[in-house]
């Protein structure tokens, strides 16, 4: 299936518009469609082909000699013929694409003529036109553009048989009053964000990201360490059942290797693994040890993927009866991680005062795990963190469905 993506300039134009463009082609590049991007300005890259069609840049001299008379309300004689030729480019690039992602040209002023061209293409209904709208000429407070008429009505009303998205519920009811239709009408996708680019992660890490859906959880906790009696992955196992009372979906990533020096570990291992089948939780206490990559990989032999996964969890958990130092805390610290651990005297050298959680080991779970979530709450960023998977990260099997859904041609 193939689909279009059509704005003024593309990467690597630097811009927020063509952020969302480059993530936005990648993704549908994944799920098997052969993407284009059409735009008057940039390049294509390795992954995404680009036909750059001049007369579409908001830069294109012979418009920019029309704006005088356009800003006057004026229409200039060569405005239909830009219009005609826009068109006539456009038609081919488009014609065999199943959906066509129109990026704020249907409702931004900044190169009228190509706004009128693809209004006509849509309304020939030979592709799916969808009106991704991140701005609006007619509702930005500071548009000196009051004109009426043709062609500027484009940017006041839906096109016939345009889908129309908009990037916030804000932006949605705006735009739902400008067009004098119910909000229903207008789809509201977030902003996406590139999560493997921001969190640096591996391909593995990306992986293990939707294997584990760690995105649909409401709090994860790692506890980076081998396997051993001093470590006490006992009691987060223990406290996991309270912490799902307390918040609903929740995870233990345990790292997990057996200690090679200590014959008993891997008898320990099963130990805690059977300690979680009894909890209830056997599908939530996550051991990476046991655990290859896609390639083969066991996935506790890559640092790399071990840092992957501080990324992607909301606190460290440390519930260690006895330490002699403690570089997980260190490495937690360094990623502006939050830290909860037992009150053990080198954790507490190690983090300082006030720079983390410490519980009383001689706690009940449910009173550790009521701690826990009070802790992770008070911090803003890890809420908002919360948000941003849930909202803005597309991979995510309902973003997914939804997406697909909506560019196929169903809401």
């Amino acid at each position: 299936m193939k689909a279009a993506i059509v704005h003024y300039s593309c990467p690597p134009v630097i811009g927020g518009v063509e952020i969302v463009m480059d993530i936005q082609a990648r993704f549908l590049a994944r799920e098997g469609f052969e993407v284009t991007i059409v735009a008057g300005r940039g390049n294509q890259t390795a992954a995404i082909s680009a036909a750059i069609v001049p007369e579409l840049s908001s830069e294109y001299p012979p418009y920019a000699k029309m704006e005088p008379q356009l800003r006057e309300g004026q229409v200039p004689d060569e405005f239909s013929a830009l219009k005609d030729r826009i068109r006539e480019k456009l038609r081919p690039l488009l014609a065999g694409a199943h959906s066509c992602i129109i990026h704020n040209l249907l409702t931004m002023h900044l190169n009228l003529a190509a706004t009128a061209a693809l209004a006509e293409l849509a309304a020939e209904k030979v592709s799916h036109y969808i009106a991704w709208t991140h701005d609006a000429t007619y509702l930005d407070p500071d548009c000196t553009i009051p004109h009426h008429g043709y062609p500027w009505d484009i940017l006041r009303k839906p096109v016939t048989g345009v889908t129309y998205v908009a990037n916030s519920d804000f932006r949605r009811k705006n735009l739902a009053k400008l067009f004098g239709v119910p909000a229903s009408r207008i789809t509201v996708v977030p902003n996406p964000v590139d999560l493997p680019f921001w969190l640096a992660l591996s391909e593995t890490g990306r992986w293990l990201h939707q294997e584990l859906h760690l995105w649909d959880q409401e709090l994860v906790l790692f506890t980076p360490t081998r396997v051993s009696r001093t470590k006490n992955i006992d009691l987060g196992i223990d406290i996991l059942p309270e912490l799902k009372k307390l918040v609903g979906k929740a995870k233990l990533l345990v790292t997990g290797a057996p200690d090679p020096h200590a014959p008993e570990a891997v008898a320990q291992l099963e130990g805690l693994r059977r300690r979680a089948k009894e909890r209830g939780v056997a599908r939530d206490v996550i051991f990476l040890s046991r655990m290859t990559s896609p390639d083969g990989t066991p996935l506790t032999r890559s640092r790399e993927v071990v840092r992957d996964v501080y990324t992607l969890v909301d606190a460290v958990f440390l519930p260690s009866r006895y330490e002699g130092a403690s570089l997980p805390l260190l490495e937690a610290g360094l990623l502006r991680l939050p830290a909860i651990c037992s009150d053990i005297e080198v954790f507490q050298e190690v983090a300082g005062k006030g720079n983390a959680l410490f519980v009383s080991l001689k706690e009940r779970p449910e009173v550790i795990a009521a701690k826990i979530v009070e802790f992770v709450r008070s911090i803003p960023t890890a809420g908002l963190y919360r948000r941003v998977l849930r909202d803005s990260v597309w991979e995510t099997t309902a973003n997914r469905r939804f997406l697909l859904r909506l560019l196929r041609g169903r809401r």
